[in-house]
């Protein structure tokens, strides 16, 4: 009975999207059993009840899960049926709550055969114990990842370089022509903020070494596409490999329309654009840092969501 109960928690476990290792603790060994323990992220103990207690067998295993070190952290969950009181399941969540450990599920005690009521219960249970284990994982995944961050800062870079990729700014492309043969460029932009309420105005800054020539003259026109986040990878795409493109096939295969104000071309898959004209500039050491004015602007999608560019470092885009 037991193990038809072990069964329904082992198909909640996969339904759940988690892989399951059962193991019967009459024919293995306490070695097997931390073997096990070791590349799981969670468990679940099954037990009957004999004389009052725990079967010899499955006291055994719990000890060694509670003297493994890699099984703390780990969700667990008791289970099992008894033809009379019942107290193996209850000594043996008890052990594991006694031992520091976090169950998953209440513990499910059933006398004799499971009814189908049972049965779901426990592969509901199993199914909890499988978000558990998955949102653990999605924690460590983090942690590991906030670990391997800062330890590479402490080996290679300057906290404050780290500090500065913190600041987060909108994911745009910014289209524009060249103002005597009136071919096209575009170019990725996310160094891009707000400078004034009246005139409107936004800053804008644009590498020295690679940006289009007309970009960096007094009184350029140009239209900023401000990305959305459902569709950044489809309009960034073909930028990855080089900071801009230019010529009269760059739009190819793109949803384009064609600006009045600026004359360059609106992403039509963007949230939002406007069309923008230089009046300043400041030289900034490796990037020219353009001041414009805001001559028009539209919303495209109402719904789409601000695209935003997140970084580790300071020291790259």
């Amino acid at each position: 009975n037991t193990g038809i109960m072990a069964q329904a928690v082992a198909q909640g476990l996969r339904d759940g999207g988690v892989g399951v290792e059962m193991l019967n603790c009459e024919f293995s060994t306490a070695s097997e059993v931390t073997e096990i323990i070791e590349r799981s992220s969670g468990f679940v103990v099954g037990t009957p009840t004999l004389g009052g207690h725990m079967p010899t067998p499955v006291s055994e295993a719990l000890g060694a899960i509670l003297k493994e070190p890699s099984a703390k952290g780990q969700p667990f969950g008791v289970f099992g049926s008894y033809g009379w009181s019942g107290e193996g399941v209850q000594l043996a969540d008890q052990r594991l709550r006694d031992g520091g450990f976090t169950a998953a599920f209440d513990r499910i005690s059933v006398k004799f055969t499971p009814t189908s009521s049972d049965l779901d219960h426990c592969k509901a249970s199993g199914e909890e114990l499988a978000k558990e284990v998955q949102d653990l994982a999605k924690i460590r995944k983090i942690e590991t990842k906030k670990k391997a961050v800062k330890s590479q800062v402490s080996a290679v870079v300057d906290p404050k370089t780290v500090a500065i990729g913190r600041i987060t700014t909108a994911m745009s492309v910014l289209t524009t022509k060249d103002a005597n043969s009136g071919v096209p460029s575009m170019m990725a932009a996310s160094w891009v903020s707000q400078a004034s309420f009246t005139p409107p105005g936004v800053t804008v800054a644009l590498p020295k070494e690679n940006s289009p020539e007309g970009l960096l003259l007094l009184n350029a026109k140009f239209t900023l596409n401000v990305l959305s986040k459902e569709r950044t990878l489809g309009l960034t795409k073909p930028l990855l490999n080089k900071g801009f493109k230019t010529g009269n096939d760059i739009f190819e295969g793109m949803n384009v329309g064609e600006s009045e104000s600026s004359g360059c071309a609106i992403l039509n898959d963007a949230a939002s654009y406007l069309d923008c004209t230089v009046v300043d500039r400041m030289d900034c050491g490796d990037h020219w840092v353009m001041l414009c004015h805001i001559d028009s602007g539209d919303i495209l999608d109402e719904s789409a969501g601000t695209s935003f560019h997140y970084r580790t470092s300071g020291a790259e885009y």
